[in-house]
């Protein structure tokens, strides 16, 4: 736009300033001025190039919001699919459990205490927790009743703990199998 006015106003002081006399030529020289300003190109975008715009703007950030959106699908979807395997090995720690439970001779516990101690560090490692234990107070969000019995003394209280539970970043893998006071 500062173009267009820069030469309009050359013209017209080109006009103001001679005093020749000659008006046939002054007139020549404005209207050579005029068609140039008129023949060059648009500056301002017309309604469909703003129309494009908008389109490739919305289209760019609907791109940058599913790509955010979908990151966070794909985490979560690492850390399921992963929990889904550790559930599959709990049942071994329980076996684990229980044969530390019920054998007698002292080698064999000591071997299956040290694998029950390398089981418990790979649990660490990938941040599951054990909880259940008896004199919890009952949490329908983290046990499981199985079993009532009538207590004065405990009421509401977890009893017995027949299977532990685990969790993993704060989401239950494993609900924990309790007997509950009532």
């Amino acid at each position: 736009m500062s173009r267009k006015k820069d030469k309009t106003e050359e013209t017209v002081e080109k006009i103001n300033d001679s005093d020749t006399g000659n008006d046939a030529k002054d007139q020549s020289v404005a209207t050579e001025t005029v068609a140039e300003v008129a023949s060059e190109p648009k500056v301002e975008p017309d309604a469909k190039d703003a129309m494009y715009l908008e389109q490739i703007q919305r289209l760019q950030a609907e791109f940058s919001n599913y790509v955010k959106r979908n990151k966070g699908g794909l985490s979560q979807a690492k850390i399921d699919g992963s929990s889904e395997a550790i559930l599959s090995f709990l049942p071994v720690k329980d076996a684990i459990e229980r044969a530390l439970s019920i054998i007698t001779d002292t080698a064999s516990l000591e071997g299956v205490a040290l694998i029950r101690k390398q089981f418990d560090s790979v649990l660490t490692k990938y941040d599951v927790t054990e909880f259940g234990e008896v004199g919890d107070q009952f949490d329908p969000h983290f046990h499981n009743a199985i079993m009532r019995e009538r207590s004065n003394e405990n009421s509401g209280k977890v009893i017995e703990v027949l299977q532990k539970g685990y969790s993993r970043y704060d989401k239950v893998i494993r609900y924990a199998m309790v007997k509950v006071a009532e």
